[in-house]
């Protein structure tokens, strides 16, 4: 197990909250991958954003 993982586990374990904190490490890992220019990472979390909201907005579309 390294490092980061070892850290987030511990903010889970000491969370009053643990959905809002996977949350929080989720949002934590893909800053940490777009920061160091994570190309592959990039791409996967564009992709799902663009997925997110264009899903969620055409949910709300009258048929």
């Amino acid at each position: 197990m390294d490092k980061d993982l070892e850290d987030a586990l511990d903010r889970l374990l000491n969370s009053d909250c643990i959905e809002d904190q996977v949350n929080r490490e989720i949002i934590r890992y893909w800053n940490e991958r777009v920061h160091r220019d994570d190309v592959n990472a990039n791409r996967i979390f564009r992709k799902l954003l663009h997925e997110f909201v264009f899903e969620d907005s055409n949910k709300n579309k009258p048929q």
